[in-house]
C-alpha cells in the first residue's frame, strides 16, 4: 500500500506544479511528506510530532499524503475513513478551505471536503425572523438581515458567519441573537433549509473535513458530529496550544450566585415546577409540591451556608492582599473539611434528586406528540433549571475531586465586579497527556501533530510531556525554515535596561516608551508585544500624542478590525503600531511591508499566581521538581520563539525585533532561550 501511496502522491505534485504558478517543490517539504507516508502506513507506530517552522509548506506537507491514504484506503475497503484537520484559529481554517484544497482539487485529487465550525457560527433563520420583528433594531440592520435571508434561500450563501464578504457587515452585537442554538434547535420548522443541519449531514458524506480543536475536544466524549477515532487520520495544525486547549475543555466553572437565585428567590416556583412535570409524565414516581419544597429547601440551606463560608474565605483574601478582586486557591493547602462535606453530603445528593427527575420528565417530553402550552412551558423553564444544575454539579464534583501525585488538581475560588458575594467556583485537571493519549492517540488510525513551534529550549520534551506520549510512541521531526535570518532579521537587545520585575516595574515601562520612539522611528509598521495587560496600559498612558496617533491597541476593537485598520493605513503611507499581548501575537501574518518591527516587552514568563499555573508548579514541587527550570522556562523559551517568529512571514520579510528585557544578557538562563531563537543578527547595546 505504501508504493502505491508514494504513487498517488508522486501524480499529485506534478499536478500541483502544473497548476500553482511559482510553486517550486521543497526538500523539507517533500521530506515531511514521505515521513507522513510511512507513519499512516505503520500501525505499530501511527503518530508524528512535526515542528515545521515557517516558510517549509507544512500545509501541504500533510493534506497531500493524509488526503490520498484516505482516497486509497476507500477505495480498497467497505469501511470509509476521514481526515480531521483541525486548526486552532479560524484564519487558518478559511486558508485551507478556500486556497490549499482548491488547489489539490485542481491537481487532480477527487475528494469532498467541508468545514465542521461550531453551532453558533451558523444563522438560524428562526432567530433571524424573530429579529427583524424587534421593535429597537436599526433599520440599516433589518435590511441586512433581510439580504442575508435572501441570500440563505438563492443559495449564494451558505449561513457560515465567516464566509460573509459583505463590505457592510452586521453589527457584532446583532449575530448572537440570529445564530443557532441548541436550546432552540427542537421542531424548528425550518430544520429542512437549516444551513447549522445541511453542514452537519455533510460531514459523515466526506473525505476531509476541516474543524478546530475545540470542536474534537468536545466531541471525543460522545461522537455525534465527528467520526469515530479509529475513522480517522488526524492532523492537530498549531498543535503547540492542545495541552491548554483540552485542559480548557475538560475544566468546569459555576458561579454561585446564579444558584442561589434559583434556590432564594424562586424556590416556590422551581418546587412547582418540579411537582407539576413529575405530575405530567408517565412511569415517573410523582415529587409531591411539598416534598419538592422540601428538597429546593435542603438546596437553598445548604447553598447559604457555602456562601457564607465563601465569603468569609473572600473577605479574608481582601484583608491579606488589600485587593477587591481576589483568587482563593486550595492546591495547597486542600479544600477546608466543612466545605467539602457540605458539598459532598448536604447539596450533592438533593441536587442529583432534582437532575435525575428533570432529566426524566425531559425525555418523556421529547418523545411526545404533542404538548398542551402549559406543560410546554414548564417544560423550558425545567430544563433551564436542569442545565444550570448540570453544571453546577459538574463543577462541583471536580472541585471535591481529591488531588494526588498520579492527578493533580487545580481548584479555587473568585470573586466578580467587586462583589465579595459574587462567587465563581472553578476547578480543571493540571495534566491532561493520559486523557488525550486514552481517547485518541491510542483509538486514531493515524495522528500527526505540527506546528512551527513544538520545541522548549530545543528539545520536545516539554511538550511530549504535556499531551501524555512517550519518545518511543511516536516518530520526532524538526524541519527548519529556509529563511535567511542572519542577513534579513536583526535582533536588538540592551543590557542596562531595568530588571522587570513588579519593583521596578515603572521604571521598567518607562525605559521601554524611550527605546520604543527611537527603535520605531526606522520603522512604518510594527507590533510591540506585553506579558501582562497592567503594563501594556501603563505604557500606553505614557505614550505623547503623536505616537498615540498611529498606534491600534488590543480590546479597543475586534482582532481583525485592528489588523484591517493596520493594513489600511501601511497601504495609505501612514505608520501603525498595533500593541497588545501575547494572544494578539497567535497567528498573526503580516508579511512584508506590513511588519518590519516587532518590539517585546520582557521574556515571556507564566503568571505563577494563575491557579492552573501554581498547582503545576506545587505539584512539581512534590515530585522533586524545580518549577523555574521544569515549567516557566521551557514554556518562555516556546513563547519567545512564537513573538518573534512573526516578524519573517516570507524569504521578502526584513526588519528588526527588539526585547526590551536586560535579563537575556545578564543572566545565566539568558543564553538558553536566545539559542532557541533562529540565527538573527544580534545586536547588543
Amino acid at each position: 500500500m505504501l508504493q502505491a501511496l508514494e504513487h498517488m502522491i508522486e501524480k499529485t505534485f506534478i499536478g500541483i506544479a502544473h497548476n500553482k504558478e511559482g510553486y517550486k517543490p521543497r526538500e523539507s517539504q517533500q521530506l515531511m511528506v514521505n515521513q507522513i507516508g510511512k507513519m499512516l502506513n505503520n500501525p505499530s507506530n501511527n503518530l508524528i510530532t512535526i515542528e515545521g517552522q515557517t516558510g517549509c509548506g507544512k500545509s501541504m506537507a500533510y493534506l497531500v499524503p493524509a488526503i490520498n491514504q484516505v482516497l486509497l484506503h476507500n477505495k480498497n475497503n467497505k469501511e470509509r475513513i476521514h481526515l480531521v484537520v483541525a486548526t486552532a484559529n479560524v484564519a487558518l481554517q478559511q486558508q485551507l478551505i478556500n486556497h490549499e484544497l482548491p488547489v489539490l482539487a485542481q491537481a487532480g485529487l477527487k475528494m469532498t471536503s467541508v468545514l465542521a465550525a461550531g453551532r453558533g457560527r451558523y444563522l438560524c433563520q428562526k432567530n433571524a425572523m424573530v429579529t427583524m420583528e424587534d421593535e429597537n433594531l436599526d433599520v440599516r440592520e433589518a435590511q441586512k438581515l433581510e439580504e442575508l435571508l435572501m441570500s440563505l434561500g438563492n443559495n449564494s450563501w451558505d449561513g457560515l458567519k465567516d464566509n460573509l464578504t459583505d463590505d457592510n457587515p452586521l453589527q457584532e452585537r446583532i449575530w448572537p441573537k440570529i445564530s443557532a442554538q441548541r436550546a432552540k434547535c427542537k421542531d424548528c420548522e425550518y430544520k429542512e433549509k437549516c444551513a447549522f443541519v445541511k453542514a452537519r449531514s455533510a460531514i459523515e458524506k466526506s473525505d476531509v473535513i476541516v474543524a478546530n480543536h475545540a470542536l474534537v475536544w468536545s466531541d471525543l466524549e460522545d461522537n455525534k458530529i465527528l467520526p469515530l477515532p479509529q475513522n480517522t487520520i488526524y492532523v492537530f495544525d498549531e498543535a503547540h496550544h492542545i495541552p491548554k486547549s483540552y485542559r480548557d475543555s475538560l475544566s468546569k466553572s459555576s458561579n454561585l450566585n446564579r444558584i442561589l437565585r434559583l434556590v432564594n428567590k424562586d424556590i416556590d416556583n422551581t418546587a412547582k415546577i418540579i411537582n407539576q412535570l413529575s405530575s405530567s409524565a408517565d412511569n415517573i414516581a410523582t415529587l409531591n409540591y411539598q416534598n419538592a419544597f422540601k428538597l429546593c429547601s435542603a438546596l437553598k440551606n445548604g447553598f447559604n451556608e457555602l456562601e457564607s463560608q465563601c465569603v468569609e474565605l473572600i473577605k479574608t483574601s481582601q484583608q491579606a492582599s488589600n485587593l477587591k478582586e481576589v483568587t482563593v486557591q486550595f492546591s495547597e493547602t486542600g479544600i477546608p473539611a466543612k466545605m467539602r462535606y457540605l458539598l459532598n453530603i448536604q447539596i450533592a445528593p438533593a441536587m442529583l434528586q432534582m437532575m435525575q427527575i428533570l432529566e426524566k420528565t425531559n425525555e418523556w417530553g421529547s418523545k411526545q406528540k404533542s404538548l398542551s402550552e402549559s406543560v410546554e412551558s414548564q417544560l423550558k423553564q425545567g430544563m433551564s433549571i436542569l442545565g444550570s444544575f448540570n453544571n453546577a454539579f459538574k463543577t462541583f464534583n471536580l472541585f471535591t475531586t481529591e488531588s494526588c501525585e498520579q492527578q493533580p488538581m487545580a481548584q479555587w475560588i473568585c470573586n466578580e465586579e467587586h462583589n465579595h458575594s459574587n462567587v465563581i467556583f472553578q476547578a480543571g485537571l493540571v495534566y491532561i497527556g493520559h486523557l488525550l493519549k486514552e481517547k485518541l492517540f491510542d483509538k486514531a488510525y493515524g495522528t500527526c501533530l505540527v506546528s512551527a513551534t513544538l520545541r522548549s529550549l530545543g528539545t520536545f520534551d516539554r511538550f511530549l510531556y504535556q499531551v501524555g506520549i512517550q519518545k518511543n510512541e511516536t516518530q520526532l521531526l524538526c524541519i527548519e525554515s529556509p529563511f535567511d535570518y542572519q542577513h534579513r532579521a536583526t535582533l536588538s537587545m540592551n543590557k542596562t535596561m531595568p530588571i522587570p520585575d513588579y519593583k521596578n516595574e515603572a521604571l521598567h515601562t518607562q525605559s521601554i516608551v524611550e527605546k520604543f520612539k527611537q527603535d520605531f522611528d526606522n520603522h512604518q509598521s510594527g507590533v510591540m508585544l506585553f506579558s501582562s495587560r497592567r503594563q501594556m496600559n501603563a505604557f500606553v498612558e505614557l505614550l505623547d500624542d503623536e505616537t498615540l496617533s498611529f498606534v491600534k491597541l488590543q480590546y479597543t476593537d475586534s482582532r481583525k478590525s485592528l489588523i484591517d485598520k493596520h493594513k489600511l493605513a501601511v497601504d495609505s503611507g501612514k505608520k501603525s503600531c498595533l500593541i497588545g499581548c501575547q494572544s494578539l501575537s497567535e497567528g498573526m501574518d503580516l508579511p512584508r511591508q506590513y511588519l518590519t518591527y516587532v518590539g517585546i516587552a520582557k521574556i515571556p514568563f507564566s503568571d505563577i499566581s494563575n491557579p492552573m499555573d501554581n498547582a503545576e508548579a506545587i505539584h512539581c514541587k512534590r515530585m522533586r521538581g524545580n518549577p523555574f527550570r521544569d515549567i516557566m522556562l521551557p514554556d518562555a523559551s516556546a513563547r519567545l520563539v512564537q513573538s518573534t517568529g512573526r516578524l519573517m512571514r516570507t524569504v521578502e520579510c526584513s526588519g528588526q525585533i527588539a526585547i526590551y528585557d536586560s535579563r537575556l544578557i545578564n543572566k545565566p538562563y539568558g543564553n538558553l532561550l536566545l539559542n532557541t531563537l533562529p540565527s538573527f543578527n544580534r545586536q547588543v547595546s
